[in-house]
């Protein structure tokens, strides 16, 4: 039995027993002041006025105030010390602390989404396996219509709901240098569905630096990102965030580190959505690699 299930009852009980010791402690002090009161208060006049008849009485008054301060009538005025002027009712205890919100929609996270919707639940993790705590991960459909955002919990995890049907790219930690060790995983989406998504840091790789130049051979400001070339060149950003992996550079735009060995695609973009040159299809092995993409005169995004 839990204390919280009688603690309205003990209270009730003690505020019960307050009022019985008001009621009485003010009942004899009622008394006490009548009876005080009955002897200053002189006799009514009789109808044959004398000094005699109006005194009052000495054997008269006594019995009535022996009356009022015999002990065993009212010990409770002798006995008892008086009350505070209130008791507080008894606080209830206090609630467990709520669960960080992405910890908790995690937990209770929709088994059985909404229909007409899905979601995406993963973990983040360090190449050495560790949780990685209170990153941002973002969920980007590929064609820009829908996205959603959370925090990873205690254990790295998280939960994206309320998706539409179709192609996500999960980004952890995007602007910062998480992103730039993690990348992106591109997954499908179904309606009713939870998707499960593994991101976790690239161990050491080859580092790749870009080099955009225009058509003079001048260094030119742009972003490089690699996406795997099995799924053919990227040309537009829909089809970057359609790729099963993105990977992403770090503080400097152009050098993307801790590459795996295989074959890729070297993206360019300038602007929001523009990819400004073909994509340039690299292979990396253990070494690291420079790349020299060069970028049209007239800003056309293909």
């Amino acid at each position: 039995m839990r204390l919280r299930t009688n603690a309205p009852l003990l209270c009730a009980t003690a505020v019960a027993a307050l009022a019985v010791g008001w009621l009485a402690l003010g009942r004899t002090a009622h008394v006490e002041r009548f009876a005080s009161a009955e002897q200053v208060r002189p006799s009514p006049p009789a109808s044959t006025p004398s000094p005699v008849a109006t005194a009052p009485s000495p054997a008269a008054a006594a019995p009535a105030r022996i009356a009022v301060r015999n002990p065993a009538q009212v010990p409770a005025a002798r006995t008892f010390p008086r009350p505070p002027p209130s008791v507080p009712a008894p606080a209830p205890a206090p609630e467990a602390a709520p669960a960080p919100a992405a910890e908790a929609a995690r937990e209770a996270g929709p088994e059985h989404p909404e229909h007409g919707v899905g979601a995406i639940r993963g973990q983040l993790r360090s190449a050495s396996g560790v949780p990685l705590v209170g990153v941002p991960v973002v969920a980007m459909a590929a064609d820009g219509g829908d996205a959603a955002e959370g925090v990873t919990a205690s254990d790295g995890g998280f939960l994206l709901v309320a998706l539409r049907p179709g192609r996500y790219s999960v980004f952890a930690g995007l602007g910062t240098a998480i992103s730039g060790r993690v990348g992106a995983r591109g997954t499908d989406v179904e309606a009713g569905t939870v998707t499960s998504v593994a991101l976790v840091e690239r161990p050491a790789g080859a580092t790749v630096r870009v080099r955009a130049v225009d058509a003079a051979g001048r260094e030119t400001p742009a972003q490089a990102v690699l996406v795997p070339a099995g799924a053919g060149a990227p040309s537009c950003l829909d089809a970057v965030l359609a790729s099963e992996a993105i990977l992403l550079p770090g503080s400097v735009r152009t050098v993307v580190e801790a590459v795996p060995p295989g074959r890729y695609n070297v993206v360019l973009f300038q602007g929001e959505r523009g990819v400004r040159a073909e994509p340039v299809p690299v292979d990396v092995a253990r070494q690291d690699l420079d790349v020299v993409v060069r970028v049209p005169a007239v800003a056309t995004a293909l």
